[in-house]
C-alpha cells in the first residue's frame, strides 16, 4: 500500500471526517458519528471463484481488493455502505474500478446470507440451490470518488462514457446495456462556501489544496482558519502533504514534537525561510563563480598587453581592479 493509500485510509477512518464527505451528498440532519459502524475494508470475494488444475492439485483464485475506507450507515431501521475512494490523477477506467468494488461488496453480502442458510439448513429446492432466499435483501451500496487533481474531472461520469458508441445494427440493443454512474467530489472546484460549510478537518484539506497553486488564496484562507492550522491532527497534515505533494512538509514534521496538534503554519514558515536560504547561497555561489571568471579575463587581458605589474594590483586591490574592468569593458 503507498503512502496516498495509507494516509488517506487513516483520514477518513475518523467518524468526523467520513461523516463530513457523506454530508456534501446527503446532509441529513439525522445523520452523526453514531449513525456509522466499521466494516471489514477487505473485499477478498470475487464474483467466481475460478478452479485451476495444476498437477494433482486444485488451487482457488480469488481477487482481492482493498477500499480506501469504507462505512455503514445506519439511520433507525435503514443501511446504506459507502466507500471512499480517493485520487488525486484522473482515471478515465474508474466507473469499472467503482463498479467491480460495488459488486464485490454485494458479492460479500450475498456470500455470508448463503452460509448462514447452510449452518440452519432452511432452504429448499431452487432457494437451497442459491443459497439466497425470496426474502433475502442485500444492503445497498454506493462509492464516493474524492478527485484532488490540478485539471477539472469533466469525464468520465458513467460508464457508458467509455463504451464504444458504433453505429451498426447492433446500437439498437444499447438500451438492454445498463450503465453504471460515479459520485465525484472535485476539490480544486467546489465553492468557498461548500469548503466552509464543512465542520471537520476535511475544511482545512479542501481548502488547502483548492489553493495551493495560489499563495495569495492560500495565506488568505490559512489566516483566516490560522487556529485550527495551529494545532492539526498528525493525519490532516500528512494528508495536506500528501494530497499537495509537498515532500518538504513531510521532511519538517519528523523533526517536529507535537503537543497539542501539529503547527502547520509554523511548518510553512520554515519552508519559505528554507527556500529564501537556498535562493541566497545559490546567488553568492553564482556570484562567487561570476568574480572568478571576470577576473580569469581581466588577468589574461593584462599579460597580453604585457601589463605584468597590473596582474597583482588587480589581484590585491578592488577599486584598481574596477577600473581595470572598466578600462577593458569586462561588465560585472
Amino acid at each position: 500500500m503507498g503512502k496516498t493509500d495509507s494516509t488517506s485510509k487513516l483520514f477518513y477512518s475518523k467518524p468526523k471526517n467520513f461523516l463530513s464527505i457523506v454530508k456534501l451528498f446527503y446532509p441529513d440532519g439525522r445523520l452523526t458519528e453514531k449513525s456509522l459502524q466499521d466494516i471489514s475494508e477487505n473485499l477478498l470475494v470475487m464474483i467466481e471463484q475460478l478452479m485451476e488444475e495444476k498437477g494433482k492439485q486444485k488451487k482457488k483464485k480469488i481477487m482481492e481488493r482493498h477500499r480506501d475506507t469504507v462505512k455503514m450507515i445506519r439511520i433507525g431501521k435503514e443501511r446504506i455502505i459507502v466507500g471512499i475512494e480517493n485520487q488525486r490523477y484522473m482515471d478515465c477506467s474508474e466507473p469499472v474500478r467503482v463498479m467491480l468494488y460495488d459488486a464485490m461488496e454485494y458479492e460479500r453480502q450475498r456470500k455470508l446470507i448463503q452460509w448462514a442458510h447452510e449452518e440452519k439448513r432452511d432452504l429448499r429446492d431452487d432457494e437451497f440451490v442459491a443459497g439466497f432466499s425470496t426474502k433475502d435483501r442485500l444492503i445497498p451500496v454506493t462509492t464516493i470518488v474524492i478527485y484532488y487533481g490540478k485539471e477539472p474531472w469533466e469525464y468520465p461520469e458513467r460508464l457508458s462514457d467509455i463504451q464504444e458508441n458504433a453505429d451498426s445494427r447492433l446500437s439498437i440493443l444499447r438500451e438492454y446495456v445498463q450503465d453504471y454512474g460515479i459520485n465525484v467530489i472535485d476539490v480544486r472546484r467546489l465553492t468557498d462556501e461548500q469548503i466552509e460549510g464543512i465542520e471537520s478537518e476535511v475544511k482545512l484539506l479542501f481548502g488547502y489544496v483548492k489553493h495551493d497553486e495560489n499563495p495569495e488564496k492560500l495565506e488568505e484562507f490559512i489566516q483566516k482558519n490560522r487556529e485550527e492550522f495551529q494545532r492539526l491532527s498528525k493525519e490532516t497534515y500528512e494528508m495536506i502533504a500528501v494530497m499537495t505533494e509537498t515532500g518538504k512538509l513531510l521532511e519538517i514534521m519528523k523533526n517536529v514534537e507535537a503537543t497539542g496538534g501539529y503547527n502547520m503554519c509554523k511548518a510553512i514558515d520554515e519552508m519559505v525561510k528554507a527556500g529564501e536560504r537556498r535562493g541566497m547561497e545559490q546567488g553568492m555561489e553564482q556570484g562567487i563563480q561570476q568574480g572568478e571568471t571576470q577576473l580569469g579575463l581581466l588577468i589574461s587581458h593584462l599579460f597580453a598587453d604585457g601589463r605584468t605589474n597590473d596582474v597583482q594590483k588587480a589581484a590585491t586591490d578592488e577599486r584598481i581592479r574596477k577600473e581595470f574592468y572598466k578600462e577593458y569593458g569586462i561588465v560585472q
